[in-house]
């Protein structure tokens, strides 16, 4: 946008930018919630569009490890669409990236948002892979046979087989989290499982595993990222990490997986609704 100036955002923005970031989604948006945090996080990176000495977009990237980052939160104020605000902002984020030293930058776009996706592709972005995201559902006790949290001692055989998995390489070896796709290596499989965050169930091709995150309070929202698994082995890990969920005191259980058939069988015959249309990640090399 000819004569916008993009920036780092502040605190005083923040009445202005909330302004614009409303009924982004049926139910509202979570940028009131995030935006202090976006601004103090050490691996953040969070900027504005102003003209005229005036909010009229943001987006926020995560830096991740492996030379990856996450871009999120691009918002437009009404007024000033169609005006290359969005392009602007995510040409600059790539740019300060990139001199940061992040190579690969990924975004997620849900399938039928056109707008979004022109945008990614105009920018260079290109289809990875595709995700399904599922609406929370409260934890109860449930019976399972045979789930298990994944030991250091067994790591390094259940990594061997997530990494040979033609799933995991497919879905850009990665796992979600607070709605961000993270890069997963042997390294952050090791410091997970010594979290006693990775579950699995069964054994060979048919073994479902899945990433766990039952928050640091009780009361808050768990999260499982289910990576492997066929519709038994899935429905019988999903109880497993539903009752765990409801013991730690979550409120809510969140879940999602690579779009694959088996999977999300799995995760609906336990209960789980589809939260999103199909979601697309998206890719770009810095």
């Amino acid at each position: 946008m000819e004569g916008a100036l993009v920036r780092k955002a502040t605190a005083e923005d923040r009445k202005e930018v909330l302004s614009f970031c409303v009924g982004t989604f049926d139910w509202g948006d979570y940028i009131d919630e995030v935006y202090d945090f976006w601004l103090g996080a050490p691996d953040s990176l969070f900027l504005v569009a102003e003209t005229a000495g005036k909010p009229v977009g943001i987006v926020h990237a995560r830096q991740m490890r492996h030379g990856v980052a996450w871009l999120e939160g691009l918002r437009v104020s009404p007024a000033h669409r169609r005006e290359g605000v969005g392009t602007a902002l995510t040409a600059k984020a790539m740019e300060m990236l990139s001199e940061g030293g992040i190579k690969t930058l990924r975004l997620l776009v849900e399938s039928n948002n056109e707008a979004s996706m022109a945008l990614a592709f105009g920018l260079g972005f290109r289809e990875e892979a595709t995700w399904a995201f599922y609406h929370g559902r409260k934890p109860r006790e449930m019976p399972s046979h045979g789930p298990h949290w994944v030991t250091p001692a067994s790591a390094s055989n259940v990594w061997s087989r997530l990494d040979s998995s033609d799933l995991f390489n497919q879905a850009c070896r990665s796992y979600e989290n607070d709605w961000a796709i993270y890069p997963l290596e042997s390294d952050d499989f090791s410091e997970l499982v010594k979290g006693r965050m990775v579950a699995t169930m069964g054994e060979g091709k048919e073994a479902a595993l899945a990433v766990v995150h039952y928050g640091r309070t009780e009361g808050r929202d768990a999260k499982a990222c289910f990576l492997l698994g066929d519709r038994p082995a899935v429905k019988e890990l999903a109880a497993f990490v539903i009752s765990k969920a409801a013991r730690s005191g979550a409120r809510r259980l969140h879940v999602s997986c690579p779009n694959h058939a088996g999977t999300t069988e799995g995760l609906k015959a336990s209960g789980f609704r589809p939260g999103f249309r199909t979601s697309l990640v998206y890719r770009r090399n810095l």
